[in-house]
């Protein structure tokens, strides 16, 4: 197990420095992407809005798996009651480093990214504007 968090974060550094030097968190969509001039930034608050199937959500999750695959922490803020746990699990894991081949039901890396991931269900505006100046 000490070797994988030694793996874990020798790969983690360097997706962060990428990370980084950008400013920007990837969406894991090209052309939005490419609108956005590299992806969410950094240390921002930014709202996505659209029509339903849009991919607001899947946009939002793969930021934030993303983010905390990378060391940072992300917040996602769940307004309509779709964040499902085990979608966020699968997109970190999806950005696992190819040097961490754990094939096991409990994972420490991503144990590790997902305590990085805050989560907050909000069913009113007063509820977000709360959330947020606990954020900030």
């Amino acid at each position: 197990m000490d070797f994988v968090l030694e793996v874990e974060q020798v790969c983690r550094a360097r997706l962060a420095s990428k990370l980084l030097s950008r400013g920007r968190i990837p969406t894991g969509c090209g052309v939005l992407d490419a609108a956005l001039g590299g992806g969410f930034g950094r240390g921002m608050l930014t709202e996505l809005f659209g029509g339903p199937a849009s991919g607001r959500t899947q946009a939002a999750l793969s930021a934030c798996a993303t983010a905390v695959s990378a060391g940072a922490a992300a917040v996602y803020v769940d307004a309509d009651g779709s964040f499902l746990p085990e979608r966020a699990r699968e997109l970190v894991d999806a950005r696992r480093p190819p040097e961490l081949n754990v094939c096991e039901l409990s994972n420490p890396w991503i144990e590790l990214a997902l305590d990085r991931w805050l989560l907050y269900r909000v069913c009113s505006f007063d509820e977000l504007a709360a959330g947020f100046a606990h954020v900030v």
